[in-house]
């Protein structure tokens, strides 16, 4: 099938369709969203009295079933595609480049490609692409699998991210790190659990962090945190308990102030106090000195509240006091935390005219 030919677009700024004000799990900068996109401009710039000329070709090149689709094309196809049509003969012109058995370069088309789609809203194509066993190659990096999966979680589709990633732990993660599951896509698979609520996706978190423990031998702090609160919010504090028990860094404040809830879950209100009463005495780190989430008190209050002991009550309200009158208590509660987005990493290295460099795809693929 021949692909129309769009007219012009080296006049105007590429559209994206990206939503204005969403919140990205991971910000927009950590998956290479906000680079992608300045990418894109540049090249569009800095190209545009041959742009059009080099998409004719290009789209030549697609419907000729014996044209060879070369690297340099194909990558800067994708900084410059802006129509659907353009998009559909990418894709093409992706599976004409992976049935070539002779390249010379290490570029990695996978993230691009799901940076793309992204930012003109399709997943649906995106995920039909990640689960097409023809392009495996392409698509098994833990770096188009965080993309896809943000975008997933971003638009409140949790069984297809879970599906996802459900697929990608089958056919198997390519990760240079050697873990089995890498961290970010475990985090966002978890958020779809989490935001899940049911006792079906605390039965799948429970399976999931058991093979990661197995494979990768420790878990991230964040995932760690949601599963925590999705088995306390199931009445299994307990198995939160042991969760945050297998951190290799059980002191954090977040860490700290879920097992006083577990304590208070367990009816052992007394030591939940004593974690809380740890927590807010210690300094402030950086003029922060909201170190107790509300839900905290709020869970050892329920459990004082049916106790008989005085001197337990008068050990909370002598707590309460002090971590209100020293502006020990967040104005963010602990639900609201975990949502805010991640944001840690130089998003994307950029080389001449602004185009992506392999080391950054290298990176992603680390985790």
């Amino acid at each position: 099938m021949k692909l129309p030919r769009k007219q012009s677009t080296s006049s105007r700024t590429l559209r994206t369709v990206l939503p204005v004000h969403v919140r990205t799990i991971f910000s927009s900068s950590t998956i290479g969203l906000d680079n992608f996109k300045l990418a894109r401009e540049q090249y569009v710039s800095h190209h545009s009295p041959s742009i059009d000329g080099f998409k004719k070709r290009f789209l030549d090149s697609v419907n000729k079933p014996d044209a060879q689709i070369f690297t340099e094309d194909l990558r800067n196809m994708i900084m410059s595609a802006d129509s659907d049509e353009e998009i559909d003969a990418v894709i093409q012109a992706l599976r004409k480049y992976n049935s070539n058995k002779l390249k010379f370069t290490e570029y990695h088309f996978g993230s691009p490609i799901m940076r793309l789609l992204y930012i003109r809203n399709k997943p649906d194509l995106a995920m039909k692409l990640f689960m097409d066993e023809s392009l495996k190659n392409i698509f098994n990096d833990s770096g188009s699998a965080l993309i896809l999966l943000n975008k997933l979680v971003e638009d409140k589709r949790y069984d297809d991210a879970i599906k996802i990633f459900e697929y990608g732990m089958q056919r198997g993660f390519s990760t240079t790190s050697g873990r089995a599951y890498p961290t970010d896509a475990v985090i966002l698979v978890v958020e779809a659990l989490y935001r899940q609520n049911t006792k079906q996706s605390l039965a799948k978190a429970k399976e999931l962090v058991t093979k990661i423990i197995e494979r990768d031998a420790d878990i991230n702090p964040r995932t760690a945190a949601m599963i925590a609160l999705l088995a306390i919010q199931h009445n299994e504090s307990s198995f939160a308990m042991e969760i945050i028990g297998a951190l290799r860094s059980p002191n954090l404040t977040t860490i700290q102030n879920i097992r006083a809830i577990c304590y208070a879950e367990m009816g052992r209100a007394e030591e939940a106090i004593n974690v809380v009463h740890l927590l807010a005495d210690q300094p402030p780190i950086d003029n922060d000195y909201r170190r107790v989430f509300p839900l905290v008190l709020q869970h050892i209050k329920k459990v004082v509240e049916k106790s008989k002991d005085e001197d337990l009550k008068t050990r909370f309200e002598d707590l309460s006091k002090f971590v209100s009158e020293n502006n020990r208590l967040s104005t963010t509660d602990l639900s609201d935390f975990l949502n805010e987005p991640i944001s840690r990493r130089p998003a994307i290295a950029t080389g001449r005219l602004g185009v992506q460099q392999v080391p950054f795809l290298r990176q992603q693929r680390n985790r």
